[in-house]
This record gives C-alpha cells, structure tokens and sequence, in this order.
C-alpha cells in the first residue's frame, strides 16, 4: 500500500506538473509509518525464532561430531573411549575417557560459551517403544553416577541412556522442563526447538531436527533448566608413566640395599641325575606403576652382573602389565645362572614404557632395587623340645623363631630344592600340614591329617607329600626257618599323596604297605614296599610242639614286593612305572646325583649278578648293570650297618653308622664315582671316624659334605644338643650356637 500510494503520487507530480509544488504532510506520514511497523513486527519475530532454532541445531550438530569422532578414535587406537553425562538434568559439559585396559581421562568439552542451548537425556510419548537402559560391562573403572556411552574397538557402542525401539537417544533444544523419572532417566514434559542425537548399537549416529517419533506435540516453553556443570580437568600434555614399587619374592631382609640370595632368598638345588651343579632357584621381580594416559603398559628387566653371565629372565623384551585393584603390575623371574660362584653381585635396571614409547626407568643404585648377592647353601630349620621350629644358618647363627604363639609344631621337613619349609603342627587336637616360604613366611595350612597319620615324607620338587595312616595289626600262624609253628606279627598301612600346591585332599594310592620313601632323584617319584600275604599247608602240632602225624594246618607267608610308580597331576594322579629298584631304601640309599649307584649291604640288595656273593657284614657301593646290581668298591668290613647311610647333597660323601666288635661308631667317606661311560674305577678315600661309644641320633652331612650335625643326648629331652663336626680327620665336635632347651629335630637345606 506504501509503495502504491508513493508510485501513484510520482506520477502525479510527473504528468499533471502542478505549479505550486509541497511535501508530505503530517497525516501522510503517519500513515506510512503505522504501515512499516505492521509489516516489519512478524519479521523481526521471525527473525528471532529462527536464530533460536540455529543455536539449537548448533548444539546438536556439534555433539553429533564429538560422537562420532569418539567412535573414529575407538576403531583406530583399538581401546575403549567412555562419554560420560551428568545424569538427571541438563547440561553442556561432558568428560571423555580412553583404556584398553583401564579407563582415564582424556578431556573435558564444555560448549558453555559456544551455545545457550540444553542437552538431555529423557523420554517422551512416542509412537515406538522405550526399552530400558542397556546394561553396562562390569567394569569397576567406569564413572559412577553418570550416563555413559561406550565406543568399543569395533566402532559398536553401548550405553545406559533411555532407546526408543533400539536407539539410544539424547535431546537438544533451547528451553525445556522435565520430571526425574526412574534412575538417572528425565521425562520431558516441555521443550522448545526440539533436535535428537541417536547413537544405534552397531555405531551409527544420526541427527534428527525434531522430536524422534514424537506421538503427540509437546508445549513449547521458555523455561531455562538449572544447567549441570563439571569441573574442567588440566589433561594437557603427555605423560611418563610412574613406576610405583618394586617388589622381590621370596621376600628377603635387606640390608643398606644388600639382600642375599642364599636359603633365606633363593634356594639352591640340585639339577638332576647325572649332573654335579648348582641350579639356583627363581626370584620374581614385580612392579607396580601407574599411567594418567590410561596404559597399556610394558615392563622390562635388565640384569648386570659383577661376574660372569647375567642369569636368565622368564621374558627377554618388554612384557605387557596388567591393570589390577588400581595399579598396573607385572611380574618377571630371574634365576642366576647355574653353578654360580658366591658373593657374584647383580644389580637390576627396571623399565617401564607406555605405547607412545615413553619410558621411566630405575636401577639398583636408586635405593629402590637391591643389590642381590649370592650366598652359600647353608640353612637349617630346628625343633625345639617345646615344639617351637627355628631357622638359623649352619653355625647357629641368625635364628629366628617361625612357629606361632600357642603352636605345637615339629619334625620340620625341607623340600628337595629347598624353597619350601614343611612342619606338622598340632593345634587344638588336630594334626595338620603346615607350610612355610624359606624365609619363615607365607605360613599356610594344606591340610588336616588323620588321627593316626605318620612317616610324613616330602619329595624333592616340594610338590608331594606322602604318609602313612590306617594302622592294621595282625597275628598270623608262620613256620620258622627250622620248620616249626610260630606266631608272627604283621602291621601294614594305606599310603596317601597329597599334591601340596593345590592343597586337594590326600588320595589313597596304596594298601599294604609296611615303608615307602620318596627317591631323591626325580620329582614326584615313589618307591613302595607292599607285603603280599599268602597261605600254604604245613604240619600240624600239638601244644607241645609235637607233630601230629596225618594232620596238617595252614600258615600264612608274607612276600614284600617293592615298585616304583610316579605321582603326577592335581590329583594327583598316581601311575605305576612298572620298573624293580631291587633295594631296600630302609637299609640303604641312593646317590642323589648317580642314582645308578646304592651304598648298603648285601641283605640292602635285592638281585645281583650270577656267581657273586657278598660277605654278609661287609658295607658295599652297587651299581646298576645290565638290571643287576654289582658291588663298585667296599666301604666297611665286618661290621653291623646300624641305619640307613647318608649321602651329602653333592653325590660326593657317605656318612653311616656301624657297629664294630659291639662298639658304635660313625665314618664319614668320600667318594669319586666314575663317569657313566668312563673305563676308570671308583675312587675311594679312607673312611674317616667321626664319632665313637656315643649315643648320637639323626646323623646327617651338609650338602657339600664338608661336616656332619648330629643330636647328642637323649633325644626330644632338656639335654639334648645339636653339635657340629668337620669331616677332617682330628676335628672334635662343636656344639651348633643354637641356644635352645633341648633339641626334638632338625632339617637341613639340601
């Protein structure tokens, strides 16, 4: 109307050409401005609601982008990325988390000053169907109290916000009003300029400029929410991993950043059949360390020796750590190498890296890492007459009290390789099985034995222990050598293993048995002594002992077999080898290194070879030939073995016990036995007397057979001591610098 009312008066003054010319009038001016006014008003309102629903798309485009460069940064750094959203109100700010392993934080996004409009996590009356939040992995890292949405390597994503008909759904709009619905779920009720981000399991995301499948329109509202804030997080820059301690087990005491690596650390046995070396047993190095940019982590060790090689390492590069109870950890073993000399040093460098190739490394001379040293062989565990077990080192020094207060505990027993001390321990009228770290720590009860258990026995790898149980006693009509009736007693036992590490209950394996010993050889193995009993007929007599003619009367004979057979597996599992050891291992033993040579006597020996015979009191080494066993070299003549010899650790010494001319007395004998396939004889040193017309118990030699300890005294009494004496012809006896009330037993390391 404007424009045509101007026109027609332009053409007024054009073609009509008054002669008195003037301007518009206040009237005509009016007008015109109350025309403006009315068309420019719905305009500016226009206008306005346009810039509102701009913001709004705004906030919404720029959440669908974080969205999706979430899910980009899971698939191409094959790790977890975490959005976490204030639950139960609206919000702008949101944190983002990334760990394979464990989650840490990334960055905060605040779009506070980029957009006034609100983000929600809600439900509305749709036409699909809500379904309820999806459940969560049970990780104990996620952000508590938060709605999350998880990017998965895969590019797949789960999340606890509200899905209608499987979508997972955030709304923006710039105004809102809500309810708090159940759990961290809003229920919109009013909205202004609504847009929807949605995120579908399989990864994808889509922005909708409405309400999703809204079934009825909500109102429209000017209502501005409480905005929920977070507090912005400083995670600029990389960053080092920290390496957070250092721990070695066994656990060893240190001194000024000195820790041995002798019986009180790492433990020396033998290697195996054959072979005349030390094998030092494994130490475990494990570190804790922690990353801000959430791992993984790697771990290496590195080991420097004062002298000679470095030792071996379970794993030569860097291994991966696991994330545990907050910390990243990893464990790596490390063993000297074999027949390492004493006091060798070996320092230790320990790196830990990140995958971006950031290292943080510490070394032995940072107070951190002992400098371990090894030590000699030399450790002894000591039963007192009260049932309290010491540890303390060959000479008697350094003890130390293992046995609990109120504790009954005795007969310690060592295991083979020595990293493990065994003791039975009696507490509240039960008798149980209880095991220590070399060290005295670690206490833990295997297990509960039964009333009558006894003859407790454990092999060599520390792995089984064998006993005896279920006592059976029985008399039996027996002919004598001279063909007369007699009556014989016979008392036989079931044996059961038990497989210490999984501490499964003992499996019976035989019945029968009247002995049974573990073979210092190789692991697991057992050898049994079964007696057979049968019936033949034979004469009958009278009370007088007087035959009686045409009578005859049954009697039973007794046949001891011996076999070996092996424990193996959790059960364990016991499997005969089927393999005759023809030796009485209660009268003899065998060489822990050769174990094809037996030091015994003759009755020790249960098959020789054709056409020989063995004087009856002779003391003989036998080897196996051919499956017979033939004597080497004569130890003793004439004399009465009065319990089984002793063989040192090293294969290399025999102490035994003899009685002369009624006399008792102990030798100790060194012994070079030949190579397997050498043509030389054994070597035999002259016996050398240790003691002599002295009640002595428990006779045995040090590993490297350089001295013998014995119990003196009237055994498990207030007077009984625990002495000491060198293998060196005129040495006297010394008494071990135990300070104790009597001596009950003892074990050595061997």
């Amino acid at each position: 109307m404007c424009k045509y009312y101007c026109m027609n008066r332009a053409r007024k003054w054009k073609f009509l050409r008054p002669r008195n010319i003037r301007g518009f009038s206040l009237l005509e001016i009016t007008v015109v401005l109350l025309l403006l006014s009315a068309i420019a008003l719905p305009l500016l309102i226009n206008s306005r609601t346009s810039s509102d629903r701009i913001r709004s798309q705004g906030l919404a485009r720029a959440l669908t982008e974080e969205l999706r460069a979430a899910r980009a940064h899971a698939a191409q750094e094959q790790t977890d990325v975490v959005l976490a959203f204030p639950s139960g109100g609206a919000w702008r700010s949101f944190r983002v988390y990334q760990g394979e392993d464990v989650l840490q934080p990334v960055r905060t996004l605040n779009f506070d000053k980029e957009y006034e409009s609100y983000i929600l996590a809600a439900s509305w009356p749709a036409t699909g169907s809500w379904q309820s939040s999806s459940t969560l992995p049970t990780r104990n890292d996620l952000p508590a109290g938060m709605s999350l949405v998880i990017f998965r390597p895969d590019g797949s994503v789960t999340s606890n916000l509200p899905r209608l008909d499987g979508a997972h759904c955030l709304v923006v709009g710039n105004a809102m009003t809500f309810s708090r619905g159940e759990g961290t779920v809003s229920e919109l009720s009013a909205i202004k300029d609504p847009n929807t981000v949605l995120l579908r399991p399989s990864g994808t995301i889509e922005l909708v400029e409405r309400l999703y499948q809204a079934s009825v329109s909500l109102p429209v509202t000017d209502a501005k929410p409480t905005l929920l804030a977070l507090e912005l997080d400083d995670l600029t820059g990389e960053h080092t991993p920290v390496i957070d301690s250092i721990s070695f087990f066994p656990r060893s005491g240190s001194v000024e950043g000195q820790s041995g690596l002798g019986k009180t650390f790492i433990e020396i046995h033998p290697v195996g059949e054959g072979e005349r070396l030390k094998e030092y047993g494994m130490v475990t190095l494990e570190v804790e360390a922690s990353d801000t940019d959430g791992g993984p982590l790697f771990l290496e060790v590195k080991v420097d020796p004062s002298l000679g090689s470095p030792g071996t390492l379970t794993s030569d590069g860097p291994v991966r750590m696991e994330y545990l109870n907050g910390r990243w950890k990893g464990t790596v073993g490390w063993k000297p190498p074999v027949q390492a000399d004493s006091d060798i040093t070996y320092s230790f460098q320990v790196n830990v890296s990140d995958r971006d190739g950031r290292v943080v490394s510490t070394r032995s001379d940072a107070s951190v890492l002992p400098i371990l040293t090894t030590l000699a062989d030399n450790r002894l565990a000591v039963e007192d007459v009260d049932g309290v077990v010491y540890l303390a080192n060959l000479e008697g020094g350094e003890l130390v009290r293992i046995t609990p207060p109120g504790a009954w505990e005795s007969q310690p027993i060592w295991s083979g390789d020595g990293t493990k001390l065994y003791v039975i321990a009696r507490e509240d009228k039960e008798t149980s099985f209880v095991r220590y770290n070399a060290d005295g720590t670690g206490r833990k009860t295997v297990t509960v034995f039964p009333e009558d258990a006894q003859a407790f026995q454990v092999d060599r790898s520390g792995m089984y222990l064998g006993f005896l149980h279920s006592e059976t006693k029985a008399t039996y009509d027996t002919l004598s050598k001279e063909g007369f009736a007699q009556k014989s007693s016979l008392t036989t036992y079931s044996l059961s293993i038990l497989h210490v590490s999984s501490g499964k209950d003992p499996l019976p394996v035989a019945g029968g048995v009247d002995g049974f010993v573990f073979l210092p050889y190789e692991n697991g193995q057992f050898q049994t002594s079964i007696v057979k009993v049968d019936h033949e007929d034979g004469p009958a007599f009278d009370e007088g002992g007087v035959p009686i003619e045409g009578e005859t009367h049954e009697y039973a004979t007794f046949e001891s077999k011996t076999n070996i057979s092996r424990a193996s597996g959790l059960g364990p599992e016991i499997k005969s080898s089927a393999y005759e050891l023809s030796v009485d291992l209660d009268k003899g033993a065998l060489n822990p290194y050769e174990p094809r040579y037996f030091a015994g006597s003759k009755s020790s020996v249960r098959s020789l070879a054709e056409g020989r015979k063995l004087e009856d009191s002779s003391f003989y080494v036998f080897q196996k030939k051919d499956g017979y066993w033939v004597d080497v070299v004569k130890l003793a003549k004439d004399v009465k073995l009065l319990e089984p010899p002793v063989w040192s650790a090293n294969g290399d010494w025999v102490v035994y016990t003899v009685e002369e001319k009624g006399v008792r007395r102990v030798y100790a004998q060194r012994i070079q036995l030949p190579e397997p396939e050498a043509k030389h004889e054994a070597v035999v040193n002259d016996s050398i007397p240790m003691l002599e017309g002295t009640k002595v118990e428990s006779v045995t030699p040090t590993p490297g057979g350089d001295a013998i300890l014995y119990i003196v005294g009237t055994l498990g009494t207030p007077d009984s001591r625990l002495m000491s004496q060198r293998t060196k012809e005129g040495s006297g006896p010394v008494q071990i610098g135990v300070n104790l009330r009597g001596v009950a037993s003892y074990a050595i390391t061997q």
